[in-house]
């Protein structure tokens, strides 16, 4: 593509962004270095085109936007509010909110659509105050804390300018991961851009921790880093929320498990894959669009996988976890099914495999009923609802930590109707067992 078209394309960016924010957030967003995703896709074509389909690029849009993009047609559900006002629709999964443009930026409609229930159910403070944290003091939520700005902002758009309340691009666009694009655009040089795939040590994991932690900002006042880029250090910015071991805090178990959303780099910093230098997206593809089989639990999901792994759930650990060195090992499948049954005291299946023109009986875990994730990954943290949300410390949360904090445990989450005294016992009986094979 010639340097006119790009030219071209900044310009349609600027007009645009003038026409949905003002000049002077057009004007903010210039001068920050800021081009838009559309000036991206005119060379990164395939990128953009599967981000477009991402949760990440639907996490905020105008209504005409809802209205070719959003899992439901909002007018048609008869809304408490009249939507003549309303400029921004946020969510796409399980609930969509609505923001209005007030005297000190953008309120809250105090209603949310329920997607999953189909209805209309209001936003009060308690509950905002519940889903997005008021602070480590706890104290009671006031009316202000509605105020989207200064809750919320920067992990809903690109480029939030906390100081003039403005941002370059609703969503998480292409440079809140790569930084501002604009001398890339103009040089065509490599360079001129970060690639967080390209980045080393904790500086690619920052990438996505600027919005996937809990904490604050160095002046204790936003939930969120303020003047943080990609390709820099995440701690000169951002103060991260610690657990304290042994006690329950607003926002972690006492076994320093997150109890809410958008927690996992917190989490991740305890586990044995971040103290051997894996990144996020090691597992988690960010641009990859991998269509699924429509259902009523998949059409919450912007019609891509919700995490966008690289490979389906159920397989992604196998990627590492394969070795000779490993309890599962692909080399050795005489012997997977009493490896499967040891590990996770859940028997494998029997299942017929055609090996050199023979049928042979070969056990396989479980993988339609369950895999590594229900364990080493189950729902402890809340979002829209009670424990929706998979851990990120990648161990098993035990019943007695039930049974000493009131945390959710691996067990529990699947044998739902039996009590964690009664898990407890199991892992009691697996441990004297183990012991005794040991010995």
């Amino acid at each position: 593509m010639n340097t006119v078209a790009c030219r071209t394309s900044f310009v349609l960016f600027i007009a645009t962004f003038v026409a949905l924010s003002g000049g002077s957030a057009a004007a903010a967003a210039q001068k920050a270095g800021y081009v838009g995703s559309t000036t991206c896709k005119k060379c990164h074509v395939p990128e953009a085109n599967s981000w477009s389909q991402t949760v990440h690029s639907r996490m905020m849009r105008t209504m005409e936007q809802d209205k070719k993009t959003g899992v439901v047609d909002v007018a048609a559900t008869q809304p408490p509010f009249s939507t003549k006002d309303v400029a921004y629709v946020l969510g796409n999964m399980r609930k969509l909110l609505f923001l209005k443009k007030g005297d000190n930026g953008f309120a809250v409609v105090p209603h949310q659509y329920d997607l999953t229930a189909a209805s209309w159910e209001p936003l009060n403070v308690e509950q905002w105050d519940h889903l997005f944290g008021s602070g480590a003091d706890r104290t009671p939520a006031k009316p202000e804390l509605l105020n989207w700005n200064d809750r919320c902002a920067a992990c809903h758009t690109t480029g939030y300018d906390p100081k003039a309340r403005t941002f370059a691009e609703a969503s998480i666009a292409c440079e809140a991961c790569h930084g501002p694009g604009a001398k890339h655009s103009a040089s065509r040089k490599r360079d001129d851009i970060i690639n967080p795939a390209a980045l080393r040590g904790e500086k690619a994991n920052h990438v996505c921790a600027q919005c996937h932690a809990r904490g604050n900002d160095t002046s204790g006042k936003y939930p969120y880093p303020v003047g943080f880029k990609p390709g820099g250090d995440l701690s000169d910015s951002f103060v991260f929320a610690q657990p304290i071991k042994g006690d329950n805090s607003d926002l972690f178990w006492g076994n320093g498990m997150a109890r809410k959303h958008h927690a996992q780099y917190n989490e991740f910093i305890q586990s044995k894959h971040f103290q051997n230098g894996l990144h996020c997206f090691e597992c988690h593809e960010v641009h990859a669009f991998r269509p699924v089989p429509a259902s009523p639990e998949t059409r919450l999901m912007a019609h891509t996988e919700r995490f966008l792994l690289k490979a389906r759930a159920r397989f992604i650990c196998f990627k590492c976890h394969t070795s000779r060195e490993t309890e599962f090992s692909a080399e050795e499948p005489g012997t997977g099914g009493k490896i499967v049954d040891q590990h996770t005291h859940h028997p494998p299946v029997i299942t017929e495999t055609v090996r050199d023109g023979k049928s042979v009986s070969e056990p396989r875990m479980q993988l339609t009923k369950m895999h590594c994730g229900d364990c080493h990954m189950p729902r402890e943290e809340t979002g829209t609802a009670s424990y929706d949300i998979r851990a990120h410390t990648f161990k098993i949360p035990s019943p007695s930590d039930t049974i000493a904090y009131g945390a959710p445990n691996a067990c529990n989450d699947c044998h739902a109707k039996e009590t964690a005294k009664w898990a407890e016992q199991w892992i009691v009986r697996w441990r004297s067992e183990r012991t005794k094979t040991l010995k």
